[in-house]
């Protein structure tokens, strides 16, 4: 019988540096940070108001994935996201809700028209569900947070003079975003903090041509002295043109992965087949072509 896989061996997936468990999580974490864990909202410095948004959504108990992600949101760390696992999008969201809220008394420069955060999503759809969970997120919040939505569909004069009213976070589809950033000459980046890739696997592989662009504006921003733009990037799944890509924007990056099997597959750890003598199935199988003889 060949042996298991074992992810002690893996101290950067599942084992701190005695040996131990993780907080005794399953999640697999990849990167160069310190392992961060969160039991509950209340443990880390989420915003009020974003809390109580939850209570009326029923949003009771954290995903795997976002008791894994949060912190390393909350603090500013370029992270991805990866797996089947539900609630990355929450996980951002409320991580990028709670900065703009808890500073929203800090001075910003009004005649600069441009957003505080970038969620750039592969389709209409999910745009659009992108902007619906938004709303309910802050639809409460005693400081506004103002929505705005870049679409092929919407003219890039009406986005402008939409963004002229306020923008905190700005939703956009790949052609829509492209259409504003080069039609127009009044849009400022001094405020932009977060910048999202939702759905990156499929961004790469649609939008070539608009991906090349914002990879070089990005690199060419974060040349700047003093920017500091948040990277965050999520994805059912996970290749080389993903992780090529997001090197080129990342000076360090955590990964979270979904689930243990999802890390083996994609950080192409090897693993061997167990293969097991006493399975049931093949017992119950066994005694049923026995009593078919018998019949």
């Amino acid at each position: 019988m060949t042996d298991q896989i074992n992810f002690k061996k893996y101290k950067d997936l599942l084992y701190n540096n005695e040996g131990s468990k993780n907080n005794g999580n399953l999640t697999p974490v990849y990167g160069p940070y310190e392992k961060l864990y969160l039991n509950d909202w209340g443990q880390s410095d989420i915003h009020h108001e974003i809390v109580q948004a939850f209570d009326k959504m029923n949003i009771k108990q954290m995903k795997p994935i976002q008791q894994n992600s949060f912190l390393y949101l909350t603090k500013h760390y370029n992270t991805a996201m990866i797996g089947f696992s539900k609630g990355k999008s929450v996980s951002y969201l409320a991580s990028i809700g709670s900065s703009i809220l808890s500073n929203s008394n800090n001075k910003v420069e009004s005649c600069d028209i441009g957003p505080k955060a970038i969620i750039l999503s592969s389709s209409l759809r999910s745009c659009s569900l992108l902007e619906d969970l938004s709303k309910l997120l802050f639809s409460t919040t005693k400081n506004k947070i103002n929505i705005v939505v870049a679409y092929e569909s919407i003219s890039v004069q009406h986005t402008i003079a939409t963004l002229c009213n306020g923008c905190d976070i700005l939703i956009a589809t790949p052609t829509g975003l492209h259409n504003l950033l080069t039609q127009t000459k009044i849009f400022s980046y001094s405020n932009l903090k977060h910048f999202v890739f939702d759905n990156i696997d499929l961004l790469l592989d649609i939008y070539k041509t608009q991906i090349a662009y914002f990879s070089q504006l990005l690199i060419k921003l974060k040349e700047n002295k003093g920017c500091s733009i948040q990277l965050i990037s999520a994805s059912v799944k996970w290749n080389k043109e993903v992780d090529m890509f997001l090197n080129q924007l990342f000076l360090k990056w955590q990964y979270i992965f979904g689930s243990p099997l999802e890390a083996v597959r994609y950080m192409k750890i090897g693993f061997n087949v167990v293969l097991v003598e006493d399975d049931k199935l093949e017992k119950i199988l066994r005694k049923q072509f026995f009593f078919n003889l018998i019949l």
